[in-house]
């Protein structure tokens, strides 16, 4: 079923009001980098206290640059968002540029993000650096 322009706006509205970021709305409608990733170089999960989860699948190259990265979440449109802005900021960078990040990036990268959805930004986090533990701790083979 399609949905109508003013539902749209009404679902924008909405959100604006909690606190999303016109960019956070638009990786929210866009569902960006949302998908399962084909024969990933490593995958990390991470359960959240809410009961959200989430995944970050990541492809990277033989100097260990990421070249792709996706998500995959089942939770609130906090965690989609989060997810979305993870992957737009990680990809080109070394596994040590992306192991830097923390929430509060994810929110300066979206200008806004509710208080209480950061734990969101911080599931986000956690399921990348699981990703990177588990790609550092694998045998050259693997890589």
């Amino acid at each position: 079923m399609a949905t109508k322009a003013s539902e749209v706006t009404k679902q924008d509205e909405l959100m604006r009001k909690l606190g999303y970021s016109d960019k956070g709305i638009e990786y929210y409608k866009k569902k960006l980098n949302f998908r399962e990733l084909e024969a990933p170089s490593v995958k990390g999960e991470e359960l959240g206290h809410c009961g959200d989860y989430m995944s970050v699948s990541l492809k990277l190259d033989n100097a260990g640059i990421i070249q792709e990265a996706v998500f995959e979440a089942l939770g609130c449109a906090g965690a989609c968002i989060s997810g979305s802005a993870l992957t737009v900021m990680i990809k080109g960078k070394t596994l040590e540029e992306a192991n830097k990040l923390s929430d509060e990036d994810i929110r300066e990268h979206l200008g806004s993000l509710p208080q209480n959805k950061m734990e969101c930004a911080q599931l986000a986090v956690k399921a990348l650096k699981n990703a990177l533990t588990k790609y550092e701790t694998q045998s050259p083979k693997q890589k």
